[in-house]
Parts: structure tokens; C-alpha cells; sequence
């Protein structure tokens, strides 16, 4: 079954955001401190924590004109957790983990939705490999997402003009005070 071009060209954009991503933004060095700031100056940074890198992709996927979520995923008896990020396109919600570079796909390359990985579990394992993150296998991780509801829209409001609109909101309240 051949996909809509529409579709495919959203996926290779959506994995072209995910390859810039991991390129481009590294860990926090060793030795400086995590800068919490807009996630713009992530970007110009070049570095940040885990979910700043994670919200990073989420917000560049955001302004490319798809719907946009991260969450922490901690499954019971683990207090790190690990970020993802999930993006809505018009059908299907994928899940990518910029800190382990991981973006789940089938045997033949395409990205996996979310409700058939969860439904093949399999898949997981073969993206993960034999992935442990504090003592717990990759899978458990991405498998409790599904006792979680996703919210896409608080990266909305993270790009420019929402964001300015939001600031100016701020001034004109502290002004009227």
C-alpha cells in the first residue's frame, strides 16, 4: 500500500527536524551549567539538558506545521525517567527520543505510529536494541506512555508570535498594575 505523497514528504521532513536535532544539539558540556531559557536559545547555544533538547524538537516540528508534545516517561520504581517527544500529523502520532536518537519505524524504514507500537512491541525492542536505562529495559519506558495523555499545545505557545504576543501580554498587565 503506497502512502499519499503528502504524507511521505511529511515524514522525510519530519526525520530530516529529527536528524538536525540529534546533529546539532548536544549535551550540556561537562563542566557548565543548564541554562533554563526559551528553547530558542537552545538552539543558538548548540546544547542543552535532556528535555531541553527533546522540547527543542518538538518546537522546530511545532513551527514546521505539525502538533507538537514532550513528555517524561517514568514508569513506576524509576525517579530519571526519560524524554520524548511525540508529533501529530494528520493521522498518526509518532514517537521520537532525540537523546537516545531513536525514531521508531517498521522493517521496511517507515515510521511507526504510536498505537501500532504499542501494539507490536517488538518494534520498540528493535529500536532500542538492548537499551537499559537506571536498571529498566527501553521498552517498559515507551510502554507506559500509554497511561499518559499528550497535550499539543504548550509548545504552541512557544513559537515567535505566540510568544511575543505572550510577553507584550505580560508588560501591558504589569502596566495597567
Amino acid at each position: 500500500m503506497r502512502l499519499p505523497l503528502m504524507h511521505q514528504m511529511r515524514k522525510k521532513k519530519i526525520l530530516k527536524i529529527f536528524s538536525w536535532v540529534v546533529t546539532n544539539i548536544q549535551p550540556v558540556p561537562t563542566g557548565l551549567h543548564v541554562i533554563d531559557d526559551h528553547l530558542f536559545n537552545v538552539i543558538i547555544r548548540g546544547y542543552g539538558a535532556s528535555d531541553q533538547r527533546t522540547e527543542t524538537f518538538g518546537l522546530l516540528a511545532s513551527c514546521m506545521g505539525f502538533y507538537a508534545s514532550s513528555l517524561k516517561l517514568t514508569p513506576p520504581g524509576n525517579q530519571k525517567g526519560i524524554f520524548v517527544s511525540l508529533i501529530k500529523s494528520k493521522h498518526d502520532i509518532w514517537i521520537f527520543d532525540i537523546v537516545n536518537q531513536i525514531a521508531f519505524r517498521d522493517a521496511d524504514g517507515h515510521l511507526v505510529d504510536l498505537h501500532n507500537l504499542i501494539a507490536n512491541p517488538s518494534l520498540i525492542e528493535r529500536a532500542a536494541g538492548d537499551l537499559i536505562i537506571e536498571g529498566i529495559p527501553y521498552p517498559k519506558y515507551i510502554l507506559y506512555i500509554s497511561a499518559l495523555q499528550p497535550d499539543f499545545s504548550r509548545l504552541e505557545a512557544q513559537k515567535p508570535f505566540p510568544r511575543i504576543r505572550q510577553v507584550f501580554g505580560r508588560l501591558l498587565r504589569c502596566f495597567q498594575n
